[in-house]
């Protein structure tokens, strides 16, 4: 079974976004479904290593 490194908004951001995107836009790309995430109870949690396989497909995509 894979384990994930499961982060807070505040630590995706810090960590993996090195605090370019906030929390709080994290937050919101969340409830869009915009970026990977879970949610359990009324927490939204990401996973380290998707976040990061999310951020690697949007570098391979062409600029418009």
């Amino acid at each position: 079974m894979n384990q994930h490194t499961m982060l807070t908004a505040k630590e995706a951001s810090d960590t993996v976004f090195q605090g370019k995107i906030g929390s709080n836009k994290l937050l919101k790309l969340a409830k869009l479904n915009e970026i990977p995430c879970a949610k359990l109870g009324g927490r939204y949690l990401f996973s380290q290593e998707k976040l990061y396989d999310y951020l690697n497909s949007k570098l391979e995509q062409p600029l418009h």
